[in-house]
């Protein structure tokens, strides 16, 4: 196996386990608390940056502060994750990913050139 189809294999294993913990959690609300926790940690992380990066180009008004952004930007990333598990198509997940954050963080009046939308 080449390395990169190892990385894939890796890759969706971890995605594979992400997804079971995710299901346990929703039935057993310990594990549940456990994830809440751990997604609430993660949302602040991503918060921190886009609130740096909102200094250079603001967010869209329909997501008002940072951590409103890092919800839906999570949320992005769970749906995407879904999509992958289901197509196996990790390059098309990616480009997808991008696309989907570009255009929900992007500030449609803002600066930023036109790649960036």
């Amino acid at each position: 196996m080449s390395p990169l189809g190892t990385r894939q294999a890796r890759e969706r294993e971890w995605l594979l386990v992400k997804t079971d913990f995710l299901v346990q959690a929703a039935r057993n609300p310990t594990l549940a608390h456990v994830l809440s926790a751990h997604r609430g940690r993660l949302r602040q992380v991503v918060a921190e940056r886009l609130r740096l990066q909102a200094e250079r180009n603001p967010l869209p008004a329909a997501l008002p502060d940072a951590e409103s952004a890092a919800w839906a930007a999570v949320g992005v990333y769970d749906g995407v994750t879904v999509q992958l598990l289901l197509d196996g198509d990790t390059s098309g997940a990616r480009a997808r990913l991008a696309r989907l954050l570009t255009a929900l963080l992007a500030d449609r009046a803002g600066a930023g050139t036109s790649a960036d939308r």
